[in-house]
Order: C-alpha cells, then sequence, then structure tokens
C-alpha cells in the first residue's frame, strides 16, 4: 500500500499505519520533491515535498521491483583492457572499519606498493585478493601505477537498481506537470494538485505485476486510472483498476464546475474522473493506431497492441455497516450484489490472515 500525505498528518499517520499494519511492515517513507520552485509568498518554509508512506502486508513474502538501469548508469561501465567478460566499472577495494588479518601489502604489476588508509583494511583476504587477481578482476589503471580496484561487471549486477526514499521532480514529475497533462486531457485546468503521471507509474511500477488490481480510494482527477492504462500501453501489461469517488460537489467558482455544466455533467468531482479516464483511453489508442501506421511488415510484425481501455461506473453504491459486539468483534452488513460493498469487505480483511 502507498499513502501519499503532506506534513499536516504525516506523523499521525505513520503512528496509525504502524498500528495497522504492524511496523514490522513498514518499507520507506519516501519524500516526492513536487515542486521546483519555492513559493516567496510563505512566510516561514516553502514545502516543496510530500510523503509517500509505504507499508507491505507481509515483509517476509514481500518483493519490490527494482527500477529499469537508466542510459547513464549503464555508460559508467568502460572495457579499457579488452575484457572478454565485456564492460565494466571499478569499485572500492577499501572498507572501513579495519581489520588487521585484511591490511596487507600489495604489489602492482610495475613493483609500486599499496597498503590500505589509515583506519580502513581492504575488501578482501589476501588470499581472495589473489584469487581475484588471477581470474584478471582487479585494475591498475591502463599503466599499472594506479591503486588497486576490483572490476564489476555489467553482466554480473543485478538487472535493475533499488528506489531511493528520495523522488526530485526530475525523476518522477512536479505539480506544475501534472497540471500540464490534466489541461491537455480537458483543455484547460480543472483539478488542483494532481498526481504526475511518472510519479504514478513508478508506484505501480515497483509494487505491482502485469496482471495486478490496483485500487485507489480517493480516485480525485483519476490520475490512477490513466497511469495504469498508459504503464499497459508502454509495458504491455494487463493490470486493472478499481477507483472510488465519492460524488463529492465542485464549487462554482472552480473551473471544473463550468466544464461539468458546458459539457452536460453532474457538477461532482467523479464527473471529473470519469471523464479523464474516457479521453486519456482515447488518446492512448490513437497515439498507438498512429504509431503502428509508420510500422511496415507483414502479420502485424512490431506493432503495439492497444491495450483495454474500457472501464464500468457502479454509481451510487450505499457502504456496508461496521457492527461491533460487546467483545469486541466488528462484523458487517453487505449486500453481496453490491460490487463496491465487496471491494469493501476486501479492503476491511487485508490485514487478516484468515478473511
Amino acid at each position: 500500500i502507498f499513502i501519499s500525505i503532506d506534513d499536516n498528518e504525516q506523523a499521525n499517520l505513520k503512528l496509525l499505519c504502524d498500528d495497522v499494519f504492524g511496523e514490522e511492515n513498514f518499507l520507506a517513507d519516501v519524500i516526492w520533491q513536487r515542486t521546483y520552485a519555492p513559493i516567496s509568498m510563505k512566510k516561514y518554509f516553502s514545502e516543496s515535498h510530500e510523503y509517500l508512506l509505504t507499508y507491505a502486508k507481509n515483509i517476509q513474502s514481500f518483493d519490490l521491483n527494482l527500477l529499469p538501469r537508466t542510459e547513464k548508469q549503464n555508460n559508467d561501465y568502460k572495457n579499457p583492457d579488452n575484457d572478454p567478460r565485456g564492460v565494466w566499472k571499478g569499485g572500492n577495494l577499501t572498507v572501513g572499519p579495519a581489520v588487521d588479518k585484511q591490511i596487507y601489502e600489495i604489489i602492482g604489476p610495475t613493483g609500486k606498493s599499496f597498503f590500505p588508509p589509515k583506519g580502513y583494511c581492504w575488501r578482501f583476504t589476501k588470499e581472495r585478493f589473489e584469487e581475484l587477481r588471477k581470474d584478471n578482476r582487479i585494475w591498475f589503471g591502463a599503466d599499472g601505477n594506479n591503486s588497486p580496484l576490483p572490476k564489476l561487471f555489467l553482466t554480473e549486477v543485478q538487472d535493475g537498481v533499488t528506489p531511493m526514499t528520495l523522488w526530485t521532480f526530475q525523476e518522477v514529475g512536479h505539480n506544475q506537470e501534472a497540471t500540464r497533462e490534466l489541461r491537455e486531457t480537458f483543455e484547460e485546468a480543472v483539478f488542483t494538485n494532481p498526481k504526475p503521471l511518472r510519479y504514478m507509474k513508478r508506484i505501480l511500477h515497483l509494487g505491482t505485476t502485469k496482471n495486478d488490481i490496483i485500487l485507489d480510494f480517493f480516485a480525485g482527477s483519476g490520475s490512477t486510472g490513466h497511469a495504469v492504462m498508459q504503464l499497459n500501453a508502454e509495458d504491455g501489461g494487463n493490470r486493472k483498476f478499481i477507483l472510488c469517488q465519492i460524488d463529492e460537489p465542485i464549487k462554482e467558482d472552480k473551473p471544473a464546475y463550468k466544464f461539468c455544466i458546458e459539457n452536460n455533467l453532474p457538477p461532482v468531482i467523479s464527473s471529473i474522473t470519469i471523464e479523464r479516464l474516457k479521453r486519456a483511453g482515447e488518446k492512448i489508442a490513437k497515439d498507438i493506431e498512429e504509431e503502428n501506421s509508420k510500422v511496415g511488415g507483414l502479420f502485424d510484425e512490431g506493432k503495439k497492441q492497444v491495450p483495454d481501455i474500457g472501464f464500468k461506473v457502479f454509481d451510487s453504491v450505499e457502504a456496508p455497516q461496521l457492527k461491533v459486539d460487546e467483545t469486541g468483534q466488528i462484523s458487517m452488513d453487505i449486500k453481496e450484489s453490491d460490487a463496491l460493498s465487496r471491494i469493501y469487505n476486501m479492503i476491511f480483511t487485508v490485514g487478516l490472515d484468515e478473511p
């Protein structure tokens, strides 16, 4: 579960989530840099970030996906000695604190002597170092006079990058980018503070597989559904989404209210959610069809498939009622025929071993 929150309730939410999900299932408190410029009107500090609290249902059986390696990261790997194992980069041969048995002299190819810096030792025992050296995995520089470095081959590193807890706007976008995306969909900015697609797609990439179901219980403008369709279009996935948004009235002075009236839609937030999903899906399909028209070949070779961009709307489903008896046992009064009631039931039992 990924929960977006700002400074107003971050501290309280962390304690609440520790209680609900178990503090042992806490994964990270990600910081998202949501703005790229200071707001000079602020009296004390100009807030430029939000938090993304992340928990697993059971950390012992949970695997977080890795981020794809970037071209810049791969460009750090070279092959100056034409090693047949491919490109590599130099690692760090020293480590601290010092361990006596791993402090020893290394003689380079030119006879130069090397010792680890004070307070450090070599990363490997002398025996292991000699094994690596014999296997041509130690680099002393092109002229043989540099301090030794272990060779780290690209073919031997993990196929991806462990995500950091700081997500900059350069990596995942900012609020202004999200507003621009919404304006491209509606031809005007109809919603405040939406999430950028790059930010949502990173969450989906890290936490889901290609056939998962994604639930967003505060759908807002529909950023999650849009991101699911977009990511499916990019990687051929078959993810599905469930978005929940109450029919909260839109204030008459808001651009979204004017948009709804002009388009004969009820002036409620869920109208914006639904309309965005329609328009986003149509644009994704159109973009893929245009791209496919430029691809030659027989039998659709090299052509992308349009993902499932359809969705159903369940309207005005009554929420189930929670009941607590004298022993503290909680029960639900739900209608099995109601799709949303089943969703509520699913959420309610998410933390239980035996729902």
